[in-house]
């Protein structure tokens, strides 16, 4: 019987003496939680991000943009009206003619870019009658500017690869930022306008490596003179 006394004293104290520990525990536990979810809070407020302004969300679809390439190029057209040809400001012997102009618009209810090309200048070769079509001259005159049209086809679509990227990229981070749909054609329109200037220095700049420093064009006429010889 005293042993059994014992036993239920022992647990009784016990009892009393983890009350205090349990409820410290607790009330420890939800203080942390409660810090815990202030912190949480607070950050999500202190964050600096754009929120969306009358619905700037809504108003673009979110679906990934593409983009449509309206082009139809036209058959190469050659002419031998003069001896002297100008090109490029200098009288020459040839000269190859070519010109395009861009345009871009979005589409916001369905993520679709519009990009529309206009030969503002189609292919034209022109060569100098000083020599007659058949001669080794004529024929290294004409391989010349078909080097030319080569390069104006191949920067061209090049370029037009690069714009549709830089396209998307500028769609996608309005509609990573919630922009209205009005800012993000803007946007869009701008750079199909930037593409007219930046086709023609970066075609400049690959077309001049077939020429001389001076503009002057390589035509490599010694080999007519190699030929006459033999």
């Amino acid at each position: 019987m005293i042993k059994y006394f014992c036993c239920v004293c022992l647990i009784v104290s016990f009892c009393f003496a983890a009350i205090p520990a349990f409820a410290a525990k607790q009330k420890y536990t939800r203080h942390y939680q409660k810090k815990t979810t202030y912190k949480q809070k607070k950050d999500h407020y202190s964050q600096k991000k754009d929120l969306p302004v009358s619905n700037a969300y809504l108003q673009v679809n979110r679906k990934k943009p593409t983009v449509k390439v309206t082009y139809s190029s036209t058959p190469t057209a050659f002419q031998t009206d003069s001896e002297n040809v100008l090109c490029n400001g200098k009288t020459t012997l040839s000269c190859t003619y070519f010109s395009v102009s861009f345009s871009s618009s979005a589409d916001c209810d369905t993520s679709k870019i519009d990009v529309n090309v206009t030969e503002t200048q189609p292919m034209l070769i022109s060569v100098s009658s000083l020599y007659e079509k058949g001669t080794c001259q004529f024929d290294q005159i004409l391989k010349h500017e078909l080097t030319h049209e080569i390069v104006y086809r191949k920067v061209l679509q090049s370029f037009l690869k690069k714009t549709a990227q830089d396209l998307i990229r500028e769609y996608e981070s309005g509609q990573i930022n919630s922009k209205g749909c009005e800012e993000i054609q803007q946007k869009i329109d701008k750079i199909g306008n930037d593409a007219n200037k930046d086709f023609v220095t970066l075609v400049q700049s690959e077309q001049a490596k077939l020429d001389s420093d001076q503009g002057d064009h390589f035509y490599d006429m010694d080999i007519c003179q190699r030929e006459i010889s033999e």
